[in-house]
């Protein structure tokens, strides 16, 4: 390569890094006919195409020249065959490849550091940020219309997965509305709740460990509409040993009561030094459709020995043809040594009791 070559790239070189800068070019007599045409060239698609990241751009065309560079010595390749001989139109093919990759991109949004912004403002919380093994996960969200029109939801409320931390997968997830529709006027909120028995898909109970929710898009009049939460929502579910310790004894029970139709067979009481957990078998209700949606977490208190009430919270529990087993964590521990425990099921879903049972652990 010649001096007077060399001279005629570092020009053109000079003036097309101005060019992309968005710099004044300085091209005249002295840069030659065919440095001007091929300038000229260049900034006609410079005017047409937005300005694509500064990193991107060169690190896209240090990429095409060399791979222009490559090709040099091969012969009848289509890629040589599209692509002029000359270095500085080779240049100029390469910024021409950089920018219409650049329009794309742009086009597509990635050049955009801020996500774009949602019709739909989404948030999520739960009620504590740490639970027992078993314990239920109560789910608050809300959804507000932050522009300045009427908005139609359909399919409410949207689908809403529990995801495994450490995997990044759902655990579980409860499917979107498929005949609600709501509509919200500007800057109106909606609310859903859900509560979580700590289960998966398959009904077995999930591992200690970290979770969060995630929203899948929504349908507004035909439209996806994405939802990204404000903050993200996580908590974590302590292992069963973490919860509650070793378990030092185990209690079989056998009872069972009888009301508004529903029989409830208490199976088994495991005490351990933090506290106990209560099995529980429940047939079916007037009704009863196992794979049906419909919430059957049934609501426990407890006494010790003629004591204050404790409550045992919501049970988790998994459904069957024949019914469903039901299981309650008591976050205090029941002393071997008690007299009397009186375990009330106060209600089952939204059907009423009470069922009451009467169990002495020191026996």
């Amino acid at each position: 390569m010649d001096n007077r070559q060399l001279e005629t790239e570092r020009l053109f070189a000079e003036n097309l890094d101005r060019l992309l800068a968005g710099e004044e070019i300085k091209a005249g007599p002295e840069t030659g006919e065919e440095v001007n045409a091929a300038l000229k060239f260049a900034q006609k698609i410079v005017e047409i195409t937005p300005e694509p990241d500064a990193r991107f751009e060169s690190l896209l065309q240090a990429k095409l020249l060399t791979k222009l560079a490559a090709e040099e010595a091969k012969e009848s390749n289509w890629f040589q065959k599209l692509v002029p001989r000359q270095p500085v139109w080779q240049a100029v093919t390469a910024t021409v490849f950089v920018l219409v990759v650049g329009l794309i991109v742009w086009l597509s949004g990635a050049f955009n550091p801020t996500p774009v912004s949602t019709a739909l403002a989404a948030n999520a919380v739960t009620d504590k940020a740490v639970y027992t093994a078993g314990e239920p996960v109560k789910i608050d969200v809300a959804l507000t219309n932050t522009t300045a029109k009427t908005m139609t939801l359909n399919q409410f409320p949207p689908i809403l997965s529990l995801m495994d931390a450490a995997t990044r997968q759902p655990v579980y997830t409860y499917n979107t509305g498929t005949t609600i529709t709501k509509t919200l006027a500007p800057g109106e909120t909606v609310q859903f709740s859900v509560s979580w028995n700590q289960r998966d898909v398959t009904g077995n109970p999930v591992a200690g460990g970290n979770y969060y929710i995630e929203l899948e898009d929504l349908d507004s009049q035909g439209q996806p509409m994405k939802l990204t939460l404000s903050k993200p929502a996580e908590f974590e579910i302590l292992s069963p040993e973490s919860s509650f310790g070793n378990i030092y004894k185990t209690i079989e029970l056998g009872q069972s009561v009888t009301s508004a139709g529903i029989t409830v067979t208490l199976e088994q009481l495991n005490l351990t030094e933090k506290g106990a957990y209560l099995s529980a078998f429940i047939s079916p209700p007037p009704g009863y459709n196992y794979r049906a949606d419909t919430d059957y977490a049934a609501f426990a208190t407890y006494y010790i020995d003629n004591g204050w009430i404790k409550y045992g919270g919501l049970s988790s529990y998994e459904k069957s043809r024949d019914g469903m087993e039901h299981v309650w964590y008591f976050n205090e521990p029941i002393l071997p040594e008690a007299q009397e425990l009186l375990i009330i099921i106060t209600n089952i879903g939204e059907r009423e009791g009470p069922w009451e049972f009467h169990i002495t652990p020191g026996q």
